[in-house]
């Protein structure tokens, strides 16, 4: 080859293997506890099931608390316009409180109609007699002759109705 000196095996012999007896006990094989030992598919299915329902659930409550989160952003929000509107049907009903107020009605009639303050109030009593001229009596009320030409006249003749014959009904 390439003019490298070949290996020699040293003379010495090799050590004896050990005797494989003393490292590991007897084998045997026990009948009792294979026949009891659950079918290894039926673990792995019940593992793999396990797992599933494991994951299922997890993935459950993180879109429970996805939901949750959403809502409450919601409602924040609500809560924060009901409050606004609140604030703004306060102003508005002090607003209304002020217009309503008797000194700023009667401010706005002088300036805006042009209206006065009567010198004094003065009550209205009815006499003994007005009350025979305030009832209504037809008889002494003008009488206007007009005719009327009704605006419906009802048909001389009626005719009774009667549900439409049909073959199944003559048989």
């Amino acid at each position: 080859m390439n003019g490298a000196a070949p290996l020699r095996r040293s003379a010495a012999p090799a050590p004896a293997p050990a005797p494989r007896r003393a490292l590991r006990p007897d084998l045997r094989v026990v009948e009792t506890a294979a026949a009891e030992a659950p079918d290894p598919s039926i673990i792995g299915r019940v593992g793999v099931t396990m797992l599933v329902l494991l994951f299922a659930a997890v993935f459950g409550l993180v879109v429970f608390q996805a939901v949750l989160a959403q809502s409450q952003r919601q409602l924040d929000d609500l809560r924060r316009e009901l409050s606004s509107q609140e604030a703004e049907a306060k102003t508005l009903r002090l607003q209304l409180a002020d217009a309503a107020a008797p000194d700023r009605v009667a401010a706005a009639a002088r300036s805006r109609l042009g209206l006065i303050p009567p010198d004094a109030v003065v009550y209205l009593e009815p006499a003994p007699g007005d009350d025979a001229k305030a009832t209504y009596d037809p008889a002494k009320e003008p009488t206007t002759t007009t005719t009327a030409v009704p605006a419906w006249t009802p048909p001389t003749t009626v005719k009774r109705w009667t549900p439409p014959t049909t073959a199944a009904a003559k048989r």
